[in-house]
């Protein structure tokens, strides 16, 4: 979390035959960033597809809405 007071509670691992992935739950609004060496297919906040930055930093950054307080990411590839 950058320049927040949010913070990770859990962190699984998501692997099925036809996708992959990461589920990251946690709490606080703010901007969500983790490394990634591949480009995410797809990103869920609180199962809301959500917009997603990823850059040649190798960064997928997201928004986690201001009025949230503990929200479930899933990254998916």
């Amino acid at each position: 979390m950058y320049n927040s007071g949010g913070a990770i509670q859990a962190v699984d691992i998501l692997s099925k035959s036809s996708a992959s992935g990461i589920r990251i739950k946690g709490r606080g609004p703010g901007i969500f960033g983790a490394y990634s060496n591949t480009r995410p297919k797809s990103c869920t906040v609180n199962s809301e597809e959500t917009e997603f930055e990823f850059r040649e930093d190798k960064l997928p950054k997201l928004r986690i809405p201001a009025r949230t307080s503990s929200w479930d990411i899933v990254i998916s590839y």
